[in-house]
């Protein structure tokens, strides 16, 4: 392609996307009346930040696009992105060993987050004992999704308790498997501890393999770290859809990279039956199966008549048969709509009671930044009412500005289809029109751990690397970028260690 036009291109997309965002931002901003400015100041900033992070976007695009013009690349080579395909990277394969280490990291993560919140709970709460612990873990969501799993989802009749009428809004798998396992062990609560247990070991080892198949293992480790670090880790301890609905989101994506193309659908259907935005993984799918489906017909355009032509076309007609079982992502999401229509006789029944009884639809992303930042400042003013205030609408506000700093300073290390996945995940997950849990739903973000600093550059960091001159195996830690990533996990930790006093202190984390 000819550079100009693709500048050219680029800069109209560029455009067209910022004055359309820009349209829709003025017409909400000019319906408020009486907005303080720092709450202005707020939806602004969130704004502009996104409007970054569509920029990178269409720059990713047009740079994947360009390349299925390139000429052909022997087999092998990378498909487009910044990831690369399956065959690119450090080349190291998990073994047993991992799988150990893995296992071992997940326990004594779930054992010292138990310990941890039952001893804050001791020491804050003044709550001892199993019944505190039966508490502190039942106070969130959990106590719908172990209600679901042992009575079931509630009709709406006239005599039905509104309060189990509206969990038909909670997705059906967890409580599914919940309730198989609760019955045979006799308790519910510590069958979804354990179902949430080994989810998350199987969402750190897709994580592990993942990021360790790219950057090398001691980055895959170092993700893994990343993600227990994350304030409001603790809550993929909890009975609740976090470590499960991360597991299978991971799995599809692992199986994506590897084209194993049923078992990532088969992942995106499970992951669409835990939770809503489960379906966007079909977003991905679509995206890097047509990447591959480009590359081959490129391959096959360019072959002489003979076998290598003839295995290309039959990879075309592989590739176009595959992109069928997407349908299997969208399915979950159906078999969640057939369950509110047999119930209550609407598929969408979900959306009102989400609405009535949790004042929640969908809204813009800078609208919630808006009213998280008036509510924070009000509930600043008054001595009594601070701590929640920090521990709701600031913990709102740090995710929802984290996650946008990180998308705009690390998009290098996402594939446009990841990218592109991270951005509507963003902008649903935060534009709840009353956000209660945006730290909570921010760690579902499958792509956070690449993107944390210092994950994917561990293996740079404390690794080997041969001189390519003498041969010689030699280390080269970077002492400003351990700087740079002790003070990020600090940071972290800090952060974390006071949301979860707020959370043994049951104000308002959700």
């Amino acid at each position: 392609m000819n550079k100009r036009i693709v500048i050219i291109v680029n800069i109209f997309l560029c455009f067209l996307f910022a004055s359309v965002f820009s349209a829709f931002f003025l017409k909400t901003v000019l319906s408020w009346n009486d907005r303080p400015w720092y709450s202005l100041l707020s939806a602004f900033l969130s704004f502009s930040a996104f409007v970054c992070c569509g920029v990178i976007l269409i720059l990713k695009l047009s740079s994947d696009v360009r390349s299925v013009f390139r000429p052909v690349v022997p087999k092998g080579a990378a498909c487009p992105g910044a990831l690369g395909s399956a065959s690119s990277g450090s080349g190291y394969k998990a073994n047993w060993k991992d799988v150990v280490y893995i296992s071992l990291g997940v326990t004594l993560f779930f054992f010292l987050t138990v310990l941890l919140i039952q001893l804050l709970g001791a020491v804050y709460a003044g709550g001892k004992g199993f019944s505190y612990f039966q508490y502190i873990w039942t106070a969130l969501d959990s106590k719908h999704y172990l209600y679901i799993a042992e009575h079931g989802y509630t009709r709406d009749t006239p005599d039905a308790d509104i309060g189990r009428v509206v969990e038909i809004v909670f997705f059906p798998l967890f409580p599914l498997i919940v309730a198989a396992l609760g019955r045979v062990i006799g308790s519910f609560l510590i069958a979804g501890l354990i179902v949430s247990y080994v989810s998350f070991g199987f969402a750190m080892y897709f994580l592990f393999r993942l990021v360790s198949e790219k950057y090398g293992r001691i980055s895959g480790f170092a993700a893994i770290v990343a993600v227990m670090i994350l304030p409001g880790s603790f809550f993929f301890v909890a009975p609740m859809t976090e470590s499960l609905f991360l597991a299978l989101t991971l799995g599809a994506v692992y199986f994506i990279k590897k084209e194993k193309w049923l078992a990532a659908a088969f992942m995106g259907f499970f992951s669409a039956l835990t939770r809503n935005l489960g379906v966007l993984v079909a977003a991905v799918y679509v995206y890097e199966l047509l990447l591959r489906l480009a590359e081959t017909v490129r391959e096959c355009r360019a072959s002489v008549p003979g076998p290598d032509r003839d295995k290309s076309r039959k990879d075309i007609r592989r590739y176009v048969i595959r992109l069928f079982f997407v349908v299997l992502i969208p399915a979950g999401t159906a078999v969640y709509l057939a369950i509110n229509h047999a119930l209550y006789g609407n598929a969408f029944a979900f959306i009102g009671y989400e609405k009535s009884n949790w004042s929640q639809s969908l809204g813009w992303f800078f609208n919630t930044a808006e009213y998280c930042a008036r509510i924070m400042v009000n509930y600043m003013k008054d001595p009594e009412s601070a701590a929640k205030g920090m521990a709701l609408w600031a913990m709102n506000l740090f995710s929802h500005f984290g996650v946008l700093a990180l998308l705009i300073s690390r998009h290098r290390k996402l594939r446009t289809s990841y990218y592109a996945y991270s951005l509507f995940y963003f902008a649903i997950s935060m534009g709840a029109t009353w956000l209660l849990s945006g730290t909570r739903y921010m760690l579902g973000l499958y792509t956070l751990p690449l993107i944390v600093p210092g994950v994917c550059g561990t293996s740079d960091i404390f690794g080997t690397k041969k001189d390519r001159g003498s041969g010689i195996v030699k280390r080269s830690p970077s002492p400003v970028r351990i700087a740079g990533v002790c003070i990020f996990a600090a940071a972290m930790l800090f952060v974390g260690f006071f949301y979860a006093v707020a959370f043994v202190k049951r104000l308002q984390v959700w």
